[in-house]
């Protein structure tokens, strides 16, 4: 079955580009590359802005993607300008940065208990193409 939710409901932000998008049992992240992070309740109510613009350790500049872990109530994203990962918990409150990684981060992945983040290097050539890296994390102590 498929179903639909109207972002566009009155206070909720204007998007325009919806980057990435995850789910929890009773909210949803949305992000948007000119709004952030943006949190909904499952009624598609906005509820709040995780992190902001800017360039300190809990600031993003061009967030790429997100993942929520619910087994430990955190939320990554993944900032591909400055290439680290921030960590937020689930009411939005910034809990640390990684050190900077070796590539650009695109995605996550989890295999049981261990978090990847899949990064593409730096640069490519018409001879070299970009490569992916893959790098684990651990979510709570970026």
């Amino acid at each position: 079955m498929l179903d639909t939710i109207n972002l566009g409901s009155p206070g909720n932000p204007v998007l325009t580009t919806v980057q990435d998008i995850a789910f929890s049992q009773h909210f949803f992240l949305l992000l948007d590359r000119k709004q952030g992070l943006l949190k909904y309740d499952n009624s598609s109510n906005f509820l709040q802005k995780i992190g902001k613009n800017g360039e300190g350790p809990e600031e993003y500049i061009m967030p790429y993607a997100i993942h929520l872990d619910d087994k430990e109530n955190i939320i990554l994203v993944a900032e591909w300008e400055k290439r680290i990962v921030i960590s937020y918990d689930f009411e939005g409150n910034f809990i640390s940065s990684s050190q900077r990684l070796p590539g650009h981060p695109i995605s996550f992945y989890k295999e049981n208990d261990t978090v990847l983040v899949v990064q593409e290097t730096l640069n490519g050539t018409k001879e070299k193409s970009r490569q992916v890296l893959i790098s684990s994390i651990e979510p709570k102590t970026l």
